[in-house]
C-alpha cells in the first residue's frame, strides 16, 4: 500500500482517525470488520485528508479482534489498485 504507515491511524478517546498521507497519489478507502461483519466503511479519501470513525458509538465496551481493510484506488480513474488487511486489537472503554 503506497504511503501506509504508523501515521495513517490515530485515536483519541472516542474516535479513530483514518488518514491518507499527502505523499500518496491514490485514494484510500478503509473498512473495519469485527466478528466477520463490516461495521464501518469510509468514502474514498483523497491524499492529505482524513476521516473520523466513531467506533465508540458502534460497539459496546470490550476487546475486539478487528480487521482493518485498506483499499487504494487510482486518483484519475477510480480503478482499484492495491489492498491490504491489518489485524489489530481494539479496546473500547466506557
Amino acid at each position: 500500500i503506497p504511503g501506509y504507515g504508523h501515521e495513517c491511524l490515530h485515536a483519541d478517546n472516542k474516535e479513530l482517525y483514518l488518514v491518507n498521507p499527502d505523499r500518496n497519489q491514490v485514494y484510500f478507502q478503509y473498512e473495519i470488520e469485527v466478528k466477520n461483519k463490516v461495521i464501518y466503511k469510509s468514502d474514498l479519501i483523497p491524499p492529505n485528508k482524513m476521516v473520523k470513525a466513531d467506533l465508540y458509538s458502534l460497539l459496546e465496551a470490550g476487546d475486539y479482534d478487528t480487521i482493518l481493510h485498506i483499499s487504494t484506488f487510482d486518483i484519475h480513474t477510480n480503478e482499484p489498485c492495491n489492498a491490504a488487511n491489518v489485524h489489530m486489537k481494539l479496546q473500547i472503554l466506557k
